[in-house]
């Protein structure tokens, strides 16, 4: 009988234990945020920080979630499944998109709107490119407020 009990225990503890999945998370040299860490969060609970140009190893269970965050800004939810197992890798950058293409588009809007100001007098003009920077300024707002999960990037990516 007792050791019938001792091979219970030993077939319960097994079963519990759970294998734990070696990842190397990579954070790629960026000129934006390359004074920024992104903290990388497994299950909504902080595990590390990764600065620019850097790699680090992170041992995850087969069904986690992970996700990167820049200040209140981040990205979206990775889930690690069973079938990603050769998953080995995962790559965080920022998005080209709110790191690159939106500074360079306010900041032509911006040289545009003083060239149309001081050159052309017509009010016709001005109300176009005025509502062109309210447009532009929506979608900065929008940016760091409703898409604020898409500022970074994270990718899966096999060795």
């Amino acid at each position: 009988m007792i050791y019938f009990i001792k091979v219970l225990i030993k077939l319960h503890v097994k079963s519990t234990i759970k294998f734990m999945i070696q990842l190397k998370i990579v954070r790629p040299k960026e000129w934006a945020n390359r004074n920024f860490n992104y903290k990388i969060l497994v299950n909504g609970k902080e595990q590390v920080e990764i600065a620019n140009n850097e790699e680090k190893l992170l041992s995850v269970e087969p069904d986690s979630t992970i996700q990167a965050k820049l200040m209140w800004c981040g990205s979206k939810q990775v889930k690690l499944t069973n079938a990603d197992n050769n998953i080995k890798q995962i790559s965080i950058s920022g998005n080209k998109n709110f790191n690159t293409i939106l500074p360079i588009v306010s900041l032509t809007v911006l040289m545009i709107a003083v060239l149309v100001n001081n050159f052309f007098t017509d009010t016709t003009s001005k109300f176009i490119l005025t509502g062109i920077i309210i447009v532009v300024m929506i979608y900065a707002v929008c940016s760091i407020t409703i898409w604020r999960n898409n500022v970074l990037d994270i990718q899966k990516l096999s060795e």
